[in-house]
């Protein structure tokens, strides 16, 4: 097989980041104004229907976060979910595609990983068909190989580890904080502080100042729904960051690691057995070196 930085695994930043934002920005700003434009109509339906026109069901969602089911006529309605409604319903299709898609990048990641670290061990691990089991050096040098092939094994598994955890922070990033409307997500951190006040609000004219309240709140902000699609991408960002800085430190420590393990085998061993045996000597001395460079080349890789 040939190296190439389709196997980066450090690339998962630098490529799935711009992935993400073409994704969420395939909808044109026409797509952000029928948003406010759903929400600012389900805000005045929250007026206009015989429920919104009684004060104390009015001022029951604003003390409830907006989630609220009416006592009598056991009506229920969550604010923050029908604000959000006409968002959910066109980014949600993108939204998982692109998740699909990560998982094929993570896959193809970690099979490329798989299969460089097998061509670099093969020429590795004939040593051993190189060294008679009665030679002194034979336990050493098995001892070493193991090594190698120990490390090679917690490397692949610690990745995969770190794989799995950026792609399921990302699944819930995006059915927690974007595509639901539990006080958590994203309409529910923007809604969060006037539902605050509105609890807190008394006095004359209470039902007034609640519907301008929310009313102010979902209508006059026209940045609302492009600042949740900036909130998604940082967010993102920051997972897509935080994975390649751990992907990278676990390829740094066992890299370090395999690479000790080589200078001790080229080096003790070959002094040992090459005092005896200069055939092997030659023979060992050629597999570690063809096996550096391409050692380099998984680490100049996974660091893409």
């Amino acid at each position: 097989m040939s190296f190439n930085a389709g196997y980066g695994l450090n690339s998962v930043s630098t490529d799935q980041a711009p992935r993400l934002h073409a994704y969420l920005n395939d909808p044109d700003t026409e797509a952000e104004e029928s948003w406010m434009m759903g929400a600012s109509e389900a805000a005045d339906d929250w007026c206009r229907s015989n429920w919104g026109k009684i004060p104390g069901t009015y001022a029951a969602h604003c003390r409830n976060w907006g989630d609220h089911t009416t006592t009598t006529s056991k009506i229920h309605r969550c604010w923050n979910k029908e604000i959000v409604k006409p968002m959910i319903h066109d980014l949600e299709a993108p939204w998982n595609r692109h998740v699909i898609e990560m998982k094929a990048f993570l896959e193809t990641r970690r099979d490329g990983l798989e299969e460089c670290f097998e061509k670099a061990m093969r020429s590795i691990i004939a040593l051993k068909n190189d060294v008679p089991f009665d030679r002194e050096g034979f336990s050493s040098v098995q001892t070493l190989i193991t090594t190698l092939l120990n490390r090679k094994a917690m490397l692949c598994t610690e990745t995969l580890g770190i794989m799995n955890e950026f792609q399921n922070a990302v699944v819930e990033l995006g059915n927690t904080s974007l595509l639901s409307s539990v006080r958590t997500s994203f309409i529910g951190k923007y809604m969060k502080s006037t539902y605050e006040k509105a609890a807190e609000a008394n006095g004359d004219g209470l039902y007034q100042r609640l519907k301008e309240l929310i009313n102010g709140k979902v209508k006059q902000n026209p940045d609302l729904f492009n600042n949740i699609r900036l909130q998604l991408e940082d967010e993102y960002r920051k997972l897509t960051l935080d994975a390649g800085t751990k992907i990278q430190a676990s390829n740094e420590k066992h890299f370090r690691a395999i690479r000790t393990a080589l200078d001790i085998l080229r080096t003790k061993n070959a002094a040992v057995e090459g005092e005896r045996n200069s055939t092997f000597r030659d023979r060992m001395r050629k597999q570690v070196l063809d096996a550096q460079p391409i050692l380099r080349k998984i680490e100049e890789c996974i660091a893409k």
